[in-house]
């Protein structure tokens, strides 16, 4: 677990990562949030952040816009992809909001 949030900030421009192990015999699942300034059109920012269009999906991803009371309109995204690092396909999902 230690060599993963060591290696994550080199992989991904994270500023937080936090780790879910729901059982300790089982593979843990990495959480990590990054936030940064944006610029263009909100749709495209929020399109950009939840990997709508990236390459190397397996398949198109489920996006989905939602409301929220404090952040305002957000967007998610289940992706299937396959990792050449791990040579396994792998899910993300990626929430975004533009505040």
């Amino acid at each position: 677990m230690e060599a993963t949030a060591e290696l994550l900030p080199q992989r991904l421009p994270v500023h937080q990562a936090f780790v879910y192990i729901p059982d300790p015999r089982r593979d843990f699942l990495t959480f990590v949030t990054h936030i940064d300034a944006s610029e263009g059109e909100t749709e495209s920012v929020l399109s950009e952040l939840v990997q709508e269009n990236a390459p190397g999906a397996l398949q198109d991803p489920e996006v989905v816009e939602f409301d929220t009371d404090r952040l305002g309109r957000g967007r998610r995204s289940v992706r299937h992809f396959v990792s050449p690092k791990a040579e396994a396909v792998c899910c993300s999902v990626n929430y975004a909001w533009r505040v």
